[in-house]
């Protein structure tokens, strides 16, 4: 058992000296073998449907104001799924009263189609929640995103997502089922739209694996899922030509070199087919206004 600990805590140092490395020096040199599915299997028996096996009722439902570097106040929300009483058991309640007390304006559903939102929303408990007056009011957007939403042919939906927000005021609520692989991709995507930090992006999007899995930063586990799944995320959007051959994708990448804002714009540009005026337009929406010092 001893070994074991020292083991993991090593591979840990070593895992976060290469992720300094890639991000502000050079291309990473340690090659880590990629365990993302030795990982998944340890975490998954700590996620319950107990409240009072979290820390409080927003880590239980995995809802979070989003507060990356840039971006505005209370405006962008992420969390577990609000409306779907049957696929997200209990959670369910706590993300819909959050949703509420936060004042959410308008929702993204990334886990259902409209079909499937109207089904869940025929069920008399849910027609009482505070998400059913969004949907009454036409303020939820509703796709099904395949996988993690990393494949091309979900470029169009996501694209007509930000669209959604442009015509429409927030705070905004961004989810799936869990909260996690794409409304992890969209809340990347949102933050790093807004000047956040490779380092801002790798913290958000690992935190979610720390509220269902009782994770703890820095850990062995939060280290193989930085490396292999959030880093993965970045380096994709910086490199949209990958998204037909994930699987291609090596295990040994470097986010060297990578300005996250000037990456993104590039992928709503590639990628999403946005115009300049749309990027400037949802910038506007997400990101804080730099004071001109010179007018102080």
């Amino acid at each position: 058992m001893f070994k074991k600990f020292i083991g993991g805590f090593l591979l840990a140092v070593m895992l976060q000296g290469s992720a300094y490395a890639g991000t502000f020096a050079s291309p990473e040199k340690v090659i880590v073998p990629n365990r993302v599915g030795e990982v998944y299997s340890s975490i998954s028996s700590k996620v319950t449907r107990n409240p009072d096996d979290y820390e409080s009722a927003e880590v239980f439902a995995n809802f979070r104001e989003i507060r990356t570097t840039g971006i505005k106040a209370r405006t962008v929300y992420r969390s577990s799924n609000p409306i779907d009483i049957h696929g997200n058991k209990v959670r369910h309640t706590y993300a819909d009263r959050l949703a509420m007390l936060a004042g959410i304006k308008a929702e993204i559903d990334l886990a259902e189609n409209e079909n499937e939102v109207e089904e869940n929303f025929k069920n008399s408990g849910a027609r009482k929640k505070y998400c059913y007056s969004l949907y009454q009011k036409g303020k939820i957007y509703s796709v099904h995103l395949r996988g993690d939403g990393l494949e091309s042919r979900d470029w169009p939906n996501i694209a007509e997502a930000f669209r959604f927000m442009l015509r429409n005021d927030g705070p905004y609520l961004v989810h799936c089922r869990l909260g996690r692989d794409r409304a992890g991709l969209f809340s990347m995507l949102c933050s790093a739209l807004a000047g956040a930090s490779i380092e801002d992006l790798r913290r958000d999007y690992l935190q979610t694996f720390c509220n269902y899995y009782h994770m703890k930063p820095q850990s062995y586990e939060y280290e193989i899922l930085r490396k292999f799944k959030a880093d993965k995320i970045i380096y994709y959007i910086a490199h949209p030509e990958c998204a037909n051959d994930l699987q291609g994708v090596a295990d040994n990448i470097s986010l060297y070199g990578i300005v996250p804002e000037e990456a993104t714009v590039n992928f709503f540009k590639v990628a999403l087919k946005f115009s300049d005026k749309e990027i400037k337009d949802l910038q506007a929406k997400l990101k804080i206004e730099k004071v001109n010092e010179a007018m102080l």
